[in-house]
């Protein structure tokens, strides 16, 4: 296994790292725990071959900076500039009465979910109201930004960055905006959290049927005070356990979308029932299941439209 100083060797024309840069230096210690605790010739034959690539080139292994532009072009430029940074009428379709947020009970401790959350997320918009969207649960959400958090930060549904703003772009072009026309839930209020992989990476917790079972009571109390004539479910597992509910069995929501409302009646209440694909797979799946795009917006415009 190789040391400090066989590293220091493997460099062109005997100069030896320890005498270069900061950053240099930190490569050469990297390099040389990688090859002290590599057992294969052919890894440490790669590090030593990008190692002397590095040394050739002269380049700072942290970054490459960018061409400076000319003297009449040096106004920054902003890149990756973030939803708030901007201003974009996304903005104005952000919920921003807090007046609106229908808080049922201070805390919640009926399931397991209450360990991972941040902020309950609880249903929000006017009480009562001719149309309900029903969502799954919230996301992880993004605490730094100034806007669009999400809701395990917010405590709203539907304010991500992603599938909240995109549904509510959707539902201002059918004709209802989020923050005055619909009452917005979800099925389960708090953030699941996620497991790791046996690849390391993170992946959102499956919702199981104890965890809707746990936040029915809650679903059932809104739909008393929200008394809605329709009820649209976004994706597909609000959809299942609000079939499950009702006692039929839930069709899949890829067969249904194009079909006209059915009435059920549920916590004591009767009103027309939907299902819409969840804007986070809108790109994928309604090319697919539906006879176009266009045709499936207009579908849902006057579905919706015929109750407000």
């Amino acid at each position: 296994m190789a040391t400090l100083r066989e590293a220091d060797r493997l460099c062109p024309n005997g100069q030896p790292l320890g005498a270069a840069t900061r950053d240099q230096m930190v490569l050469r210690r990297a390099m040389a725990w990688e090859l002290r605790s590599t057992f294969s010739w052919s890894a440490s034959r790669r590090s030593i071959l990008s190692l002397r690539a590095w040394r050739e080139a002269r380049i700072s292994p942290r970054s490459v900076e960018e061409p400076v532009p000319a003297q009449e072009d040096r106004t920054p430029i902003a890149t990756n500039t973030s939803q708030e940074d901007r201003s974009m009428p996304t903005d104005d379709l952000y919920p921003r009465e807090k007046n609106l947020r229908n808080i049922l009970q201070n805390d919640c401790v009926a399931c397991s979910l209450h360990t991972a959350r941040n902020r309950i997320s609880w249903g929000y918009g006017p009480v009562p109201c001719k149309l309900m969207l029903v969502g799954e649960a919230p996301a992880k959400g993004d605490p730094l930004r100034l806007l669009w958090k999400g809701s395990n930060y917010t405590g709203i549904p539907f304010t991500n960055e992603r599938s909240g703003v995109k549904l509510r772009e959707l539902m201002c072009e059918l004709g209802a905006e989020l923050n005055r026309h619909a009452y917005v839930t979800n099925v389960v209020k708090c953030y699941p959290g996620y497991s790791v992989t046996k690849a390391g990476k993170r992946k959102l917790k499956a919702l199981k049927r104890c965890h809707f079972d746990a936040c029915w009571a809650h679903l059932s109390q809104e739909l008393e005070m929200v008394q809605p004539e329709l009820v649209v479910c976004v994706g597909g597992y609000p959809w299942n356990q609000l079939n499950r509910r009702i006692g039929r069995d839930a069709p899949k929501l890829s067969s249904i979308v194009m079909s006209p409302p059915a009435v059920v009646e549920l916590a004591g209440r009767r009103f027309l029932l939907i299902g819409m694909f969840h804007p986070a797979r809108w790109d994928s799946w309604v090319s697919v299941k539906t006879p176009g795009e266009q045709a499936y917006r207009k579908h849902l415009r006057e579905t919706i439209t015929a109750v407000l």
